[in-house]
């Protein structure tokens, strides 16, 4: 897809079918579409060539994350009660309003968004 978008001149990106519904599956689809503009923003590779990482990046900057805390108690001991909390982050569906913002901002013929650049 990427090379195809590289040989025309305008390319439409209509991701419904390709999209699964979280930033993270668009951030893919534009890093295959234009991966120096994403490295310039700060999502390139790490030292062992993946992009999880900026991934999880641009899904912090972009996306929707739900961190979960679970705290239980534990009753093993008879004298002594201790708390066990537990902390997770799990991408959530959609893409937030900073992440919209961005992308129109970068956007050919749209006005500059204020604190985006183009």
């Amino acid at each position: 897809m990427g090379v195809l978008a590289r040989k025309c001149q305008k390319t439409l990106l209509l991701t419904g079918t390709l999209m699964g519904g979280y930033a993270d599956d668009l951030f893919y689809l534009l890093h295959r579409l234009n991966p120096g503009l994403m490295i310039e923003d700060g999502f390139g590779y790490n030292n062992r060539n993946s992009l999880g990482p900026a991934g999880m990046s641009f899904m912090r900057d972009h996306g929707i994350l739900k961190d979960v805390f679970k705290e239980t108690e534990s009753e093993s001991h008879r004298t002594a009660r201790g708390k066990n909390i537990t902390h997770r982050t799990s991408k959530g569906p959609g893409f937030g309003p900073k992440g919209i913002m961005a992308l129109c901002a970068s956007a050919d013929g749209v006005p500059e968004a204020q604190g985006y650049r183009r």
